[in-house]
């Protein structure tokens, strides 16, 4: 990554609070966010009540389940990162990455047999509505 300072002369609490930072900035500037609250929420607010509580009400779980889900990625992402450190750890994660990526495009490959019917079954279906 791109950095105007030099990273070498950082500690490592240093980095961890520059990314933390970084990526802070990012999701609280980002207007899909904001974007995505303006469209979704007001379907939920009914007019009955008070409409900052109830908007608070859905808005807080979302927040609170986005920084769980977070930390839950970024702790997996640093298990990977060490382990894929390993040669043979990293080798094996490539074939397995590949095959079902493989696997997918073969499974979404179109075939005549799931998309239509025998024109013999079609008519007999037909006949018997």
């Amino acid at each position: 990554m791109w950095c105007w300072w030099p990273t070498e002369t950082r500690s490592a609490g240093a980095r961890c609070r520059s990314g933390f930072a970084q990526g802070f900035l990012t999701n609280v500037l980002n207007p899909k966010a904001a974007l995505f609250f303006l469209s979704i929420l007001p379907q939920f607010v009914h007019g009955g009540g008070s409409a900052t509580r109830q908007i608070s009400s859905l808005g807080i779980p979302d927040v609170l389940i986005g920084i769980v889900y977070w930390f839950v990625l970024v702790a997996v992402a640093a298990r990977l990162r060490s382990l894929l450190a390993r040669p043979t750890f990293r080798r094996r994660w490539e074939l397995t990455t590949g095959w079902l990526f493989i696997g997918v495009a073969a499974a979404a490959c179109p075939s005549e047999r799931l998309t239509s019917s025998p024109p013999a079954r079609r008519s007999r279906l037909l006949r018997y509505r």
